[in-house]
């Protein structure tokens, strides 16, 4: 199924909210509800675009390491390579647009590394 423009158009701002909120993440001052909401926010749009792609792209290890910052966060514990790591990640997800429909891929580094600290963690 070839996307229309506007569903293009739609998927890049996605992207790009994702961005601004990653960068929110890093750079503001937030308190554990508020750095839970955001991360929510970008697991929202992460889903958005995923579903957009073809069946086989799975984003649902971003699902799992949200679920694991917010009990870390929750449960008092250090965090913060976790949440680099969900950031980075995120912010590496890339998407093509092809006759067939988007194309989603995240780079091997990070795929790994996502999934380290969830089996890890």
């Amino acid at each position: 199924m070839e996307l229309s423009e506007n569903e293009r158009l739609m998927l890049v701002r996605k992207k790009e909210e994702i961005s601004k909120i990653i960068s929110e993440i890093k750079t503001s001052n937030l308190n554990i509800p508020q750095k839970i909401a955001k991360i929510n926010e970008v697991i929202s749009l992460l889903s958005t675009i995923e579903s957009y792609a073809k069946p086989d792209r799975d984003l649902s290890a971003f699902s799992k390491l949200a679920i694991q910052i917010s009990y870390m966060l929750e449960s008092g514990f250090d965090s913060d390579v976790t949440i680099d790591i969900f950031c980075t990640a995120a912010n590496s997800v890339k998407f093509d647009f092809t006759k067939r429909g988007l194309k989603i891929s995240i780079p091997i580094q990070i795929k790994e590394a996502i999934l380290n600290k969830i089996q890890f963690g």
